[in-house]
């Protein structure tokens, strides 16, 4: 969130900017804040673009230190009072979570990120550490002082690796327990199950420089700019740079294939080299046809498979059912296809050249 402010800032846009965020796809809410960016202003252009939005972000990431300080410290967790609760809980029965993207209880409170779950629980002061039993599994939590029942006890909304977890007593005040997840792509809705659930479209995720990312999510990450500036120029994105080299490197493979002005007719051009083959087989009425009323070997030829294996799946046009063929206007006739010794390869994102591979034989005794 703090992102996108500091970046609007750099030119203030007349039209107001739209879009829902889902956690489960933080990146795709990113690659429209960059393209309204792009669209409504030469951000993007600018050479020192990935340094500003850095620099954006290591201010952003600076300003939720201090405001975790300012909540954390004395590392004291408040008892919430139930008004403040009752105006927090909207209509869907949702909490807003707290700063730490979290909640906080009586007993205790929680924060997270994506990557980790952080439980503090207050404790009398003084208390050592051998007070304290701690048992974390990969998909329960089990928190308290001995000779006490357990201040948490229960199933948590997703797994950890326990290896990867620890706990420690901060200030002889507070028990601290962090929790790596397993699923580090997604926002817990909740710490321990019975508890009160947040709404994560609240949730504000923490920000951190480009050298902070680890060597995957920095290279999405650049990868993501890189793709906005080339649309911005009208250039290929890093997919259809990779799809155009998939390409030359198939045909300089095949050097015997004449791609140039290439013509991929329905009608079977090779009767004149096997005569099994027979033309009008495929035709209807002399005019080749792709929906129900096509013949029954053009339904089952090799051709068809290849054109329209998964495109009975696709919606790709309003109002109209799946697999329907806007090139001809109709509906396919035959929507289930299978490959048996085949298998597909490689799909141009406008399903205009399809690449298709021979399966590997089973193994044999």
């Amino acid at each position: 969130m703090a992102i996108i402010s500091e970046m609007q800032e750099e030119r203030p846009s007349t039209l107001p900017f739209k879009a829902s965020f889902d956690s489960s796809n933080p990146r795709g809410f990113l690659e429209k804040v960059l393209d309204f960016i792009g669209k409504e202003s030469n951000f993007l252009m600018k050479d020192t673009a990935e340094k500003e939005i850095a620099a954006a972000v290591t201010a952003a990431k600076e300003r939720l230190r201090e405001a975790e300080k300012k909540s954390v410290t004395p590392m004291e967790v408040e008892k919430p009072q139930k008004e403040s609760l009752k105006r927090k809980e909207q209509e869907s029965g949702l909490m807003v979570p707290n700063k730490g993207n979290g909640l906080d209880f009586e007993k205790y409170s929680w924060t997270q990120n994506l990557q980790e779950v952080t439980v503090n629980i207050p404790i009398p002061c003084g208390t050592k550490s051998r007070s304290v039993t701690c048992e974390v599994k990969k998909k329960s939590l089990k928190v308290g002082l001995k000779g006490q029942d357990p201040i948490i006890d229960g199933q948590l909304f997703n797994c950890v690796k326990p290896d990867d977890c620890f706990w420690n007593i901060e200030d002889q005040k507070v028990i601290s327990v962090l929790l790596t997840k397993q699923d580090q792509m997604e926002w817990w809705k909740y710490c321990v199950k019975g508890e009160a659930e947040i709404d994560t479209q609240k949730v504000e995720p923490e920000t951190s420089k480009l050298g902070d990312l680890d060597p995957e999510t920095r290279s999405s990450v650049e990868k993501m700019m890189f793709d906005q500036r080339q649309k911005q120029m009208g250039l290929p994105t890093s997919a259809e740079i990779e799809k155009q080299d998939m390409m030359k490197k198939f045909m300089a493979q095949h050097p015997e294939m004449n791609f140039s002005n290439a013509k991929f007719l329905w009608m079977v051009i090779g009767g004149g080299v096997y005569l099994v083959i027979k033309e009008p087989d495929y035709l209807v009425n002399g005019e080749s046809r792709v929906d129900k009323g096509a013949s029954r070997k053009m339904l089952n030829c090799l051709m068809y498979k290849f054109c329209y294996y998964r495109f009975g799946e696709l919606v790709i046009k309003y109002g109209k059912p799946s697999g329907y063929d806007r090139a001809r206007e109709v509906e396919i006739g035959n929507k289930d296809i299978k490959l048996e010794h085949l298998e597909e390869a490689y799909t141009t994102s406008n399903w205009i050249v399809r690449v298709y591979k021979v399966k590997p034989p089973t193994n044999r005794l």
